[in-house]
């Protein structure tokens, strides 16, 4: 299976800090580029395509300040996804980058434990469908299609809708949502449909956002894709996932789209990880003699 690695340019001038900072994207499998202040990545980035820039609010002002280069590039139009690294600068320095553009900030110190997932968070936000794009008019079809072998609906990812059933553990709503991702995956690829209920009412996310970071888009994004990081084998990237947003009458649906994968998909880590298919409108687990048969079918075709 062809992968298309995500490109991130980081900036500072302390590039052996940089290089250690940012390692773990190296080993989950992104491509690095680094520039030593805002000048040289200025250059990069009218030379090469990035699908990620990380800059370092601690630099030298004037002409290499991360805050310049913010500046410039928002002057002249570009659009790329913008994440800060701030250590002891100020938060006067961070709500300024904030402002000119930059999707999210992390502190040097959390960057080993949150860089991947918010880098990742970030790429998969960057895939949103604008209005009147006709693919944006093929993923409007979708809300109105009923559910199949490569459509599936959930009303939330991170809170309870039912009121019903108030008191489910997110960790069994998350695992919903994990399991028709893995099975559509193993199946013959489709979309997952977040903030639509099964009976085809567009819920919303209002209640998930509250729940995130910043309470929007991003902050889902970052949750989801943490998630899939942590419980899908293989990862979001590795698996191609996209994540796709609808406005409806001002709610907001996140539309997964998941390509069908040449490797097996599995959910779960160690002696609970386990392997889900899509039958017709149902996503079921494979045990056993089931699955021995399926991991069969599948290795020789």
């Amino acid at each position: 299976m062809s992968i298309v690695r995500p490109r991130i340019l980081v900036v500072d001038d302390q590039m052996d800090v940089a290089q250690t900072l940012t390692a773990p994207l190296a080993g989950a499998g992104m491509e690095l580029g680094f520039a030593p202040g805002g000048e040289e990545a200025f250059v990069l980035l009218n030379s090469s395509i990035y699908d990620l820039l990380i800059v370092d609010m601690k630099m030298p002002p004037g002409e290499w300040g991360g805050l310049w280069l913010l500046e410039k590039l928002k002057s002249i139009g570009t659009v790329i996804r913008v994440i800060i690294m701030s250590g002891e600068g100020s938060m006067q320095q961070v709500k300024a980058a904030l402002r000119l553009g930059a999707v999210d900030w992390i502190d040097k110190g959390d960057a080993h434990q949150e860089l991947v997932s918010r880098c990742l968070a970030a790429i998969a936000s960057a895939n949103c469908t604008t209005v009147g794009s006709s693919e944006e008019s093929y993923l409007s079809e979708l809300l109105m299609k009923p559910e199949s072998r490569t459509l599936e609906r959930k009303s939330s990812f991170l809170v309870p809708i039912d009121s019903k059933n108030p008191h489910v553990r997110m960790v069994d709503i998350q695992r919903s949502v994990g399991k028709s991702l893995a099975a559509l995956a193993n199946t013959d690829g489709g979309h997952v449909i977040v903030g639509q209920a099964d009976n085809g009412e567009v819920l919303g996310l209002s209640r998930d956002f509250a729940q995130c970071k910043n309470g929007d888009k991003d902050g889902f994004a970052q949750r989801l894709v943490q998630y899939c990081d942590n419980e899908l084998n293989p990862r979001w990237e590795v698996l191609g996932l996209r994540l796709h947003w609808l406005n409806r009458e001002g709610f907001d649906v996140a539309i997964i789209e998941v390509p069908y994968s040449g490797e097996f998909v599995a959910l779960g880590r160690g002696k609970d990880s386990r392997i889900y298919v899509r039958r017709e409108t149902r996503t079921d687990a494979l045990d056993g003699l089931d699955l021995a048969k399926w991991s069969s079918k599948r290795l020789a075709n």
